[in-house]
């Protein structure tokens, strides 16, 4: 049926944006479609995101080690770069990279030598799915869809129609961590065997940089 991963993600590709993306809550939000994705843990075949609007007036976007940064200083209220130093372990040259960004970005302020969060991090993405697709190895594909809960509101397992029967029969270990199961066929058409819960993303740095990547896209288009 497919003799590569690459056709399998190209023909999910295609009929998932073509169907309206039905899983997501509100279908009639635009989309992004972003291809082996990486942030960090693990890169994800596809990942399809939904925002609400565009947000302007970004001239730089973030990395984790940036949003690390940022969320130190929104918990902490008020920090200095000792303090950070020692969070971190990191060289006080990358800290203030960072904290220069942060600042021209009007994310924290500086008082006294001191930092503080200055205007609220806004999440635009509201709902991303992302999906793993396999030929054959589903066991693998589930731990590597796992992973992209951390940053996701849903994460499915694709295979080809013809080898989705062997997953099925361990359905139960889809349901315990979450992850959906679905098959297409050479046609495009797609068949949920789980559709998983819509849910928060684990990681709220990693929900950040998805929405970073976002971002950033919207910027170049």
């Amino acid at each position: 049926m497919f003799k590569t991963e690459k056709q399998l993600v190209n023909t999910i590709t295609k009929s998932v944006v073509s169907s309206g993306l039905r899983n997501f809550v509100k279908p009639s939000l635009p989309i992004n479609v972003f291809k082996e994705l990486n942030l960090g843990y693990g890169i994800a075949d596809i990942v399809f995101v939904q925002y609400y609007k565009e947000i302007n007036g970004r001239g730089k976007f973030f990395d984790y080690f940036d949003l690390s940064i940022l969320k130190i200083i929104e918990n902490e209220k008020k920090t200095t770069l000792e303090e950070i130093h020692n969070s971190t372990k990191t060289t006080t040259h990358k800290i203030r990279q960072s904290i220069k960004k942060l600042e021209e970005e009007g994310f924290i302020k500086i008082i006294d030598k001191k930092y503080l969060p200055k205007k609220k991090y806004n999440i635009i993405v509201k709902n991303s799915i992302a999906i793993e697709a396999k030929l054959r190895d589903w066991r693998r594909g589930l731990k590597q869809a796992y992973r992209y809960n951390w940053f996701s509101s849903k994460s499915f397992v694709f295979l080809p129609q013809d080898n989705i029967d062997l997953a099925i029969n361990d359905i139960a270990l889809f349901q315990k961590l979450n992850v959906g199961l679905a098959s297409i066929n050479k046609e495009g058409e797609i068949t949920i065997a789980y559709n998983p819960k819509h849910s928060e993303p684990h990681s709220e740095r990693m929900s950040r940089l998805l929405n970073e990547k976002v971002l950033n896209a919207l910027l170049k288009k």
